[in-house]
């Protein structure tokens, strides 16, 4: 019941990758519970060394650390919609720093009217909030109540840093009548 020290083997994963949290936890009943490890960098094949004093230190398994999601960006931009939704309906992709998308994301991205764009007051209706599937969030059903010009939709999500969208319009329904002539 002695305390237990994970570290990075020497020459697996990726060079000069650090492993954070807790390092070192007592043993309890022959067992040693890490909760809060990561390692800062990608890469692939690594393996974690358990040392105890007057033990012999053991290996884990080889496995793979995947660079995380940075990033929202509007891969489909919303168009131009009346006041009823009608448009282009928006798609937004997590991605990773070098710019590719992040297929193993799954996490909720929330839409949002961007402050100061648009007419104020306006509301963003639908479902605004969706979970990514293959890294891309794909919206149906929104809509704005107000016409009105350079309106931007801001995408967030925990832990990534948020995406604007283009400027777009949405203008008024309206029915046209055509009077006939007697």
């Amino acid at each position: 019941d002695g305390p237990i020290t994970l570290s990075i083997k020497p020459g697996t994963g990726t060079e000069g990758a650090v492993l954070n949290g807790t390092t070192t936890v007592n043993c309890v009943e022959y067992y040693a519970i890490f909760t809060d490890l990561s390692i800062d960098k990608a890469g692939h094949n690594y393996v974690l060394t358990a040392t105890s004093p007057g033990l012999i230190p053991g290996d884990s398994e080889a496995f793979d650390v995947a660079e995380a999601a940075s990033s929202l960006v509007f891969e489909v931009q919303p168009g131009r919609w009346c006041e009823s939704g009608l448009g282009t309906q928006p798609i937004v992709a997590a991605k990773f720093n070098d710019g590719t998308t992040a297929n193993y994301f799954s996490g909720p991205v929330t839409i949002s009217i961007k402050p100061g764009s648009g007419t104020p007051g306006a509301v963003l209706g639908g479902n605004r909030t969706k979970n990514c599937i293959n890294g891309r969030a794909a919206y149906e059903n929104l809509s704005i109540d107000k016409a009105g010009a350079g309106y931007v939709l801001t995408a967030s999500s925990p832990g990534l840093a948020s995406g604007d969208s283009q400027p777009f319009d949405v203008v008024t329904r309206y029915t046209v009548y055509a009077w006939g002539l007697n």
